[in-house]
């Protein structure tokens, strides 16, 4: 049985419409990061649809070189939305409209390269979308890729065959990209691939939504460390792994020396910019296994899983040294400013809760503040709180 053209160009068109639609109507910001290209993109289609449905009304010639234009224009407007969601620019804007402007030359005044050109046309558009969605890391919203993939490399395969059989057809006349069963299919295939690539574009975009809230619940926006509520929940799986293979386990407890002066002589917004490079200048110190949070105010912890005393006692002296040595870059000009360190840990069987490690290198690093500053404590665990057994790094 026949596919009706004029029936499947109504439903591409109508498609293409709703979902246009729909994506403005359910969006209050749908301009952002690519939404309001790839709207446009779903309007423009339905034109180009709607333009081919004309085929009853207006010259044939007409039809195919205004509905190849739009197409083509639709395909690259896509490709632009998706490089504005992985935010990317192109250096020259006006290249996104190049291809579909030379096609458009190309197909005027030239009959019978009208099919070829028009198919090659929307084939390379095509392509491009398919590359923007292929970019960027594959192990991020793969599943969602992967679907929006094969859609777009399916059309990619058919406007490329129909593009060949154009080009054949002009020296074989029965040859023809038109064929009634070939061209339903199709149609049916651009049908399939509005709902596919649009819902997976707002699928991509309820991932990154996703991602961004995981991070904020997980991240001090600050800083860009992890806070405290996320440090306690991987500071415990860390203590049952370390007890079940009988690895020692230890504790820095960071505090910025007067960080108070900062805020009142140079304000918050200078003391942000310390607490931001102090946070990136410890985490260039520290090892890849070691977790470093914001735990309150200008306080920081490094939990060190598998570090002995002389382990967390060099890192903790490498980070004092740091920050001692260097200068915070902020927008009043370079900042100086020390921290004192604390220290505790043991054989993680030892250490009964996490609470107990925490408070114990909080009294090392009182205890490395009422000695003036600018040093590192170490302590052994001791649930009654920290036995003091070396100190080091003393910089007064």
């Amino acid at each position: 049985m026949a596919l009706n053209k004029f029936t499947l160009l109504s439903v591409l068109m109508m498609s293409n419409a709703v979902m246009a639609g729909a994506l403005w109507a359910a969006f209050a910001d749908a301009t952002r990061e690519g939404l309001g290209k790839w709207g446009a993109s779903l309007f423009a289609q339905a034109c180009a649809w709607a333009i081919f449905a004309a085929y009853d009304v207006i010259p044939a010639d007409l039809i195919f070189v205004a509905g190849s234009f739009m197409l083509s224009a639709s395909f690259m407007m896509q490709a632009a939305a998706l490089m504005e969601f992985h935010r990317r620019t192109l250096p020259v804007p006006w290249l996104v409209a190049a291809p579909v402007v030379v096609a458009g030359v190309l197909m005027a005044g030239r009959h019978a390269a009208l099919v070829p050109i028009g198919d090659l046309s929307q084939g390379l558009c095509c392509l491009a979308v398919f590359w923007q969605v292929g970019k960027g890391d594959i192990h991020h919203q793969r599943r969602t890729r992967m679907l929006m993939m094969i859609a777009y490399g399916l059309l990619v395969a058919m406007f490329f065959t129909r593009s060949l059989l154009g080009v054949i057809a002009s020296a074989v006349p029965f040859v023809s990209p038109e064929s009634g069963l070939a061209a339903g299919l199709g149609y049916l295939l651009a049908i399939a691939t509005v709902v596919l690539s649009s819902f997976g574009f707002l699928l991509m975009h309820k991932e990154r939504a996703e991602d961004e809230m995981h991070k904020l619940a997980t991240v001090d926006p600050l800083t860009g460390v992890f806070n405290r509520r996320t440090f306690i929940e991987l500071a415990e799986r860390e203590l049952a792994r370390c007890r079940r293979g009988g690895l020692p386990l230890r504790l820095l407890m960071l505090d910025m020396d007067h960080f108070k002066r900062v805020n009142d002589t140079l304000g918050h917004l200078v003391g942000d910019d310390v607490l931001r490079e102090f946070a990136r200048k410890v985490g260039d110190c520290l090892r890849r296994e070691d977790l470093l949070v914001r735990y309150g105010g200008e306080e920081f912890c490094v939990l060190l899983p598998g570090a002995d005393a002389g382990t967390a006692l060099t890192l903790a002296d490498r980070i004092r040294s740091t920050i001692d040595n260097t200068h915070m870059n902020t927008r009043a000009g370079p900042v100086h400013i020390t921290t004192s360190v604390g220290i505790c840990g043991d054989d993680a069987k030892v250490i009964d809760s996490l609470d107990s490690l925490l408070s114990c290198a909080d009294g090392a690093l009182y205890l490395a503040k009422a000695a003036g500053r600018n040093q590192v404590i170490s302590s052994l665990f001791k649930a009654a709180g920290p036995l003091l057994t070396e100190a080091a790094s003393r910089q007064l």
